[in-house]
């Protein structure tokens, strides 16, 4: 997406609903606050005791029954709780990495162990069948297309009654569930994040002293949960930007990813050369930064003018450098 683009979709943001129009159908979709979710709420547990009645079991049940029938392995269930417990200690380890090197190849771990997760889950989801969570999901998705569709962007006029929306055939549904989803699709994290990132909503967003009212002009019980993410976002990035104790490189200034990992990266660098200021000056440092990039090594205030190898450095120490051999090599 250009900026452009990334305007249109913030003033939707700001309007709290997105239109959609393929030249067969037009209408807009209301995006959610927390009022309208009691609605949706009371919608699912009527699903959900419908689907008891019906005798749908719980995903736990059937899985359990899988298992005993040997359409599912018990080991496949433990291989998922494995990869979700290292998924979840890959990202605590890389929270706590310096170099942008040993970053990336834990971002590079993740996105192999992530895909495997998903597609054991999506494997497991099949097998499962219909469960009561699932159909209670699937219903409750539709019930979000009939209250989210509306004729015009004041959102007064459904675009369905009730009794057509429960006339629609299968497909007819499928369709219009189809465009709703296209119709958000571009409201996703990825998408917010770099909107809380560009200059044209932090010329506004700096003015308001990270007060939500002060921004949107309502309480912040009536804001659209998308608007409440993108506010969040943005008051996470300033104090990245305002906090650093080095300047955001410019060529991460606007890739939202790329500027969590550089600024834990920095803290945890700075973090790192504080503790061993204040301990033994002998004591080893200079090994977690072996392979740092120029930026890295910015980080804590050292520079790298002359493309010193610290890996060479290291060699020539026994293997290790200390923090006051990391001073001595470079410009502090």
């Amino acid at each position: 997406m250009n900026q452009e683009e990334y305007k249109i979709l913030y003033h939707d943001i700001l309007n709290g609903c997105s239109f959609y129009n393929d030249n067969k159908i037009a209408f807009y979709i209301k995006h959610f606050c927390t009022k309208d979710l009691n609605i949706v709420n009371r919608r699912k547990i009527e699903i959900e005791n419908k689907a008891r009645k019906i005798g749908l079991l719980s995903e736990e049940v059937q899985l359990q029954n899988l298992i005993s029938k040997d359409s599912w392995s018990k080991n496949t269930e433990e291989e998922i709780v494995k990869l979700k417990d290292f998924i979840k200690n890959l990202k605590y380890t890389k929270s706590k990495l310096i170099t942008s090197r040993d970053i990336e190849a834990v971002n590079i771990q993740l996105k192999e162990n992530e895909s495997k997760l998903n597609t054991i889950l999506k494997e497991r989801e099949e097998v499962l069948g219909i469960t009561l969570e699932s159909y209670t999901n699937k219903k409750i998705n539709e019930y979000y297309v009939f209250v989210s569709l509306y004729k015009d962007e004041f959102l007064k006029k459904r675009l369905l009654d009730s009794q057509e929306f429960e006339d629609l055939e299968y497909e007819e549904l499928y369709e219009l569930y189809t465009k709703y989803n296209i119709g958000l699709s571009k409201l996703n994290e990825k998408n917010l994040k770099k909107i809380a990132l560009c200059g044209f909503f932090l010329n506004s967003y700096y003015l308001c002293d990270d007060n939500p009212y002060t921004f949107f002009g309502k309480p912040i019980i009536d804001l659209t949960f998308i608007q409440a993410e993108l506010f969040a976002y943005a008051k996470y990035f300033k104090s990245i930007i305002t906090n650093s104790s080095t300047k955001v490189p410019d060529n991460i200034i606007n890739d939202p990813e790329a500027l969590v990992d550089w600024y834990e990266g920095s803290k945890n660098a700075s973090k790192a050369a504080s503790n061993m200021k204040n301990k033994n000056p002998e004591e080893t440092l200079g090994s977690s930064f072996i392979g740092a990039s120029k930026e890295d090594l910015k980080k804590i205030g050292l520079k790298n003018k002359d493309n010193i190898s610290l890996t060479e450095e290291a060699k020539k120490k026994g293997g290790a450098l200390s923090f006051q051999d990391l001073i001595k090599l470079h410009n502090a």
